[in-house]
């Protein structure tokens, strides 16, 4: 049985997951599970850590409360572990290549699958945005969106997030992370970066936020 209120954004690496599932969120008066965070802060961890060990790292994930509050003022998701504000330690480049090689791991997986699934209250209406919300998290949804684009497009949305937080990257590496990214997602074993079956693919490459989140509004509504 599908469920309305349950909208998953699946995708590649910055094509626009996270600004549209905020935007969709704030209008439908939706809770917003942007997955990406908690995959970024197993990378955190890690790196904190110094270990690839698994358990180690799912055990101190364990060990804290993790919350999301959207900030619509600062137009940002605030991520805290505990007391700890880990907003912008997220967004670091080496974090997020950790995330990413975590991601394939099935013990971090499963850890975190109820973690994702505890987000969705039926009387609230979720948005849920991640590599595999549509396929593994949340495949009652009753919409499911993947987004692509262009490897330039988004490592210029890239460029554009990080000099936001005062860090500068050369457009060249940001390229080639990128590729070495979809390359992992895509042809990992586990739950890799693929459109659901009844999922609906849209190319972002040439569509503003606004113009993507009016594009989805006129799906769901029609």
């Amino acid at each position: 049985m599908k469920v309305n209120n349950l909208i998953t954004i699946d995708g590649i690496s910055g094509a626009g997951k996270g600004t549209l599932a905020k935007s969709l969120a704030l209008e439908l008066n939706y809770s917003l599970l942007d997955s990406g965070n908690l995959y970024r802060l197993v990378g955190l961890i890690a790196k904190r850590l110094e270990t690839n060990n698994s358990e180690e790292i799912a055990k101190e994930l364990n060990s804290r409360k993790i919350t999301m509050e959207f900030d619509n003022l600062k137009d940002l998701t605030e991520v805290f572990f505990g007391s700890e504000r880990v907003t912008e330690d997220l967004r670091n480049e080496e974090v997020a290549m950790e995330a990413s090689n975590f991601a394939k791991d099935s013990f971090i997986r499963n850890t975190l699958i109820k973690h994702q699934r505890d987000y969705f209250d039926s009387n609230k209406g979720l948005i849920a945005d991640g590599r595999d919300m549509g396929t593994v998290i949340f495949p009652e949804a009753r919409w499911k969106f993947f987004l692509i684009a262009s490897i330039e497009e988004r490592a210029k949305r890239r460029l554009r997030q990080l000099k936001e937080v005062g860090l500068e990257v050369k457009m060249p590496i940001l390229i080639d992370n990128i590729k070495v990214r979809d390359e992992q997602d895509t042809n990992r074993d586990i739950s890799p970066t693929v459109p659901a079956e009844d999922a609906l693919t849209i190319d972002t490459s040439n569509l503003s936020a606004e113009g993507l989140k009016n594009k989805v509004l006129e799906i769901i509504k029609d």
